[in-house]
């Protein structure tokens, strides 16, 4: 009812205006003949017939627009990644739904928090350290940080970003914050595999399995065959001991 109300409104509103531009010497009505005025009639119709064609072309516009929209919405909170939109002074001002989440907050309540609040106080250097080299060259940046979630718990974060000029001296940086904190774990697990490996007493030898040349020898063997490391890379299994093969 009161949209109806509205409308009705807005064309009395627009129908005093126009009248108002209404010179009466543009058209003199009574100096018409019949056939002049049913012409007029017919032109008139014409042009309703016209806006009301542009009015559903519009409508279907804005209707695609706001589906565009929507899609761009859904792929933007929803990434598996956080973006973010943070100030020169490293205060976030835009977040997704997914960056939120990661560091623990809602999305109303993280804007306007500086980044930092959510960084590892023995990291903070580096992102003061990246953040400016970044925003000073106008260029890419690549770096990681310990992060810490609202609730205190903790992970490790990839951060991409990029520096964009905007109006006045003022610079921004698009961030793209991904969580990698199981591809830490698994490096580590390899690191300590590669390490339990290396001090084995036993003899180790890894080689190609196309050259047969070795990629990898542990300590035990280097002791055992009286070669460096850099020495048995050029040898295969045949160099050394026949009977390995």
């Amino acid at each position: 009812m009161k949209k109806k109300q509205s409308n009705k409104t807005i064309n009395t509103d627009l129908r005093k205006k126009a009248e108002k531009i209404l010179k009466p010497d543009l058209i003199l009505i009574e100096k018409l003949t019949d056939e002049e005025v049913r012409k007029l009639a017919h032109e008139l119709q014409i042009h309703h017939i016209e806006l009301d064609m542009q009015n559903e072309e519009l409508r279907k516009a804005k209707l695609e627009n706001e589906e565009t929209r929507d899609e761009y919405t859904h792929l933007y909170d929803f990434a598996p990644v956080g973006y973010f939109t943070i100030s020169d002074k490293y205060i976030i001002q835009k977040a997704n739904l997914t960056g939120a989440a990661m560091l623990g907050m809602e999305r109303s309540l993280l804007i306007g928090e500086p980044l930092s609040r959510f960084v590892l106080k023995e990291d903070r250097d580096i992102l003061y350290l990246e953040r400016n080299r970044i925003i000073k060259s106008r260029d890419c940046g690549t770096y990681e940080l310990r992060m810490v979630r609202k609730d205190g718990t903790q992970f490790y974060a990839r951060f991409e970003c990029t520096a964009k000029d905007t109006e006045g001296d003022s610079i921004k940086c698009m961030t793209v914050m991904t969580n990698i904190t199981e591809q830490k774990k698994a490096y580590k697990n390899v690191e300590n595999l590669a390490n339990i490996i290396e001090e084995s007493l036993n003899e180790i030898y890894i080689f190609d399995a196309n050259t047969y040349k070795f990629v990898m020898v542990n300590k035990g063997a280097r002791q055992n065959l009286g070669y460096t490391t850099e020495e048995l890379i050029n040898f295969t299994p045949l160099d050394i001991k026949p009977e390995l093969t």
